[in-house]
């Protein structure tokens, strides 16, 4: 029998019997979705200027979506170009990233958690949510973010807390693909660095600053310069074409959600009903009564990864999206909902941890 309130060695094979079913359910679901073979129109939209758009690299003009910089174009086309007519074939690159996506998962998790509660929250809302369902195989670099967002978390885990110095090659190659991700889109550099920012200041409670600069200082400020740069030069060149398009449209920003200065409680029930992503879900949100329980050093930093990570990315997406006067919607935010999730299972799991402490102290009285 699997014991809720725990994990050790012995009901580890549980715990990977849970995320496999999750994972097949999950799985279910999107191919579930997507069985009706056809593209919607931004998918058409989006094959039609990967397999006819003239793409230079270093070349300033987008194509298709606003946000998206080059690289999905480039990830894409050898796939569209082969697999053209065959529509699960088009869609194979992006199902194979959803599905890379649970390894980076199952390893935070296992870093985080002390109970199968956890697993079992953050799991569900993965599974679940209908954004992460609706954008999972799609041909849009919506299909990507939330993979690129467990990446960047899990690189910077081990970037911080390892107590050994990260191999150079291993550190080299984890560069590019830092650079290459703040470069993959207009919230790649959101994406790159909040989840550096959160486990720099995490690290600091051991280490401190001079400690951490010795070890990987140089590195952070080469990866920082090189990945704002590039995000950089497509954002300006993103900017510069598509602003004069998107001022002569007639685009309501809050189409799809309260505005916030009319009614905050209602824009706050928008987003954490799409944060969690299906209404049963919503029950989940009793734990977040807890937030204050567990050490004085989990409490921080479960503050600090809600105000980082979620608060401040989802910030990070509407302040420009308001400022350009385009639509806020949903899915500019999916790259957040994969912290949402682990940031619910980590309340969870602290609540249960600490009522079983307190439990069994009452049970000596």
């Amino acid at each position: 029998m699997l014991n809720l309130a725990s994990v050790n060695k012995k009901n580890n094979t549980g715990i990977m019997f849970l995320v496999a079913i999750f994972i097949l359910l999950a799985s279910y679901l999107r191919f579930e979705h997507f069985s009706n073979g056809r593209f919607d129109g931004d998918e058409v939209y989006q094959v039609h200027n990967i397999l006819h758009a003239e793409m230079k690299f270093f070349e300033w003009r987008q194509v298709g979506e606003f946000t998206c910089f080059k690289a999905d174009y480039f990830l894409n086309y050898p796939v569209i170009k082969l697999f053209h007519g065959n529509i699960w074939g088009m869609r194979s690159l992006h199902i194979f990233i959803y599905f890379l996506g649970f390894v980076p998962l199952y390893f935070i998790m296992r870093n985080m958690f002390h109970t199968f509660v956890g697993y079992f929250v953050t799991l569900s809302i993965i599974c679940f949510n209908n954004t992460l369902i609706i954008h999972s195989f799609e041909i849009r670099p919506y299909a990507v973010l939330p993979t690129l967002s467990l990446l960047s978390y899990y690189f910077w885990e081990r970037l911080f807390s390892s107590q050994e110095v990260m191999p150079k090659r291993i550190k080299i190659w984890w560069g590019v693909f830092i650079v290459l991700m703040a470069g993959f889109h207009a919230y790649g550099l959101f994406i790159v660095f909040l989840p550096a920012v959160y486990h720099f200041l995490k690290v600091l409670e051991n280490f401190s600053i001079k400690e951490v600069w010795q070890k990987n200082g140089m590195y952070l400020v080469t990866i920082g310069i090189i990945s704002f740069s590039v995000w950089f030069y497509y954002a300006l060149g993103t900017r510069v074409i598509y602003h004069p398009i998107l001022s002569a449209m007639p685009i309501t920003t809050f189409e799809y959600f309260s505005n916030p200065a009319v009614d905050l409680i209602q824009f706050l029930k928008n987003i954490f009903g799409n944060l969690l992503g299906n209404k049963f879900l919503y029950v989940l949100m009793v734990g977040l009564m807890g937030i204050g329980l567990g050490t004085k050093s989990e409490v921080k930093f479960k503050i600090l990864f809600f105000l980082l990570l979620i608060v401040l990315a989802i910030e990070c997406v509407f302040l420009p999206t308001l400022m350009e006067g385009y639509v806020f919607v949903q899915r500019q935010f999916i790259w957040v909902i994969p912290f949402f999730a682990i940031f619910m299972g980590w309340i969870w799991d602290i609540n249960i941890v600490f009522l079983k402490r307190k439990l069994k102290h009452l049970i000596k009285f």
